[in-house]
């Protein structure tokens, strides 16, 4: 069954959650952090680091981060965080390049939470990301939740004195990125190369095309 016939045929009728209180929610449900990366010497750091001021850090069972076949520094930072952030990271690396399913799927055999929660190596979470998750999970257990993100330059967020939490953070960040050239493998595509907010119209076009 595909993820959208799921959702029309199990509805979306939950009750309501009050976020008004969110930080003040006392929960024991544990979460398992997956995160598949590849050449992301950039940001894995800062992404480590926005996990490691979660208010509910004592919620986190692990950080699992599958290193797909980098041929950066990432291996060597994620070795040196190991010994910098305060919960239990856990490092897996592919042999050779498998993708970000394959390795998703390497962290969901290896997590040992009540909860997971996938994010990229390129994803920068505000400190209340698990308050928010964590409460929908105990009030509507087995659910899927989704959250939005935003765009933000590594150059900005380096401005910032104090960037966790970000103060004007409304939901994560994504780094921004520019899609290389080898990513358009069809002339049609080309007009793609560039900001990474173009991804999503990259991967319609690819949806359209029938080639993913």
């Amino acid at each position: 069954m595909k993820l959208i016939d799921a959702i029309i045929q199990n509805g979306n009728h939950y009750p309501e959650i009050d976020f008004s209180n969110i930080c003040a929610i006392d929960t024991a449900v544990t979460t398992s952090f997956v995160i598949p990366c590849r050449n992301d010497e950039k940001t894995i750091g800062i992404v480590l680091e926005a996990i490691n001021k979660q208010y509910l850090r004592d919620n986190i069972k692990e950080v699992i981060v599958i290193d797909d076949g980098s041929t950066d520094n990432t291996t060597e930072i994620l070795a040196r965080y190991k010994e910098l952030v305060d919960f239990k990271l856990i490092i897996l690396k592919n042999d050779q390049r498998k993708y970000a399913a394959y390795s998703r799927n390497r962290g969901i055999f290896a997590a040992t939470g009540d909860t997971i929660c996938f994010i990229d190596a390129d994803i920068i979470i505000p400190p209340d990301y698990l308050n928010y998750h964590l409460a929908i999970h105990k009030v509507i257990p087995e659910s899927i939740s989704v959250s939005l993100r935003s765009f933000i330059d590594i150059e900005d967020l380096s401005k910032q004195k104090n960037p966790f939490p970000i103060k004007k953070l409304v939901n994560e960040f994504r780094v921004s990125k520019f899609i290389k050239p080898e990513w358009c493998d069809t002339p049609d595509r080309e007009k793609y190369i560039g900001d990474f907010r173009k991804c999503v119209l990259l991967v319609l076009s690819a949806i359209k095309d029938k080639t993913c």
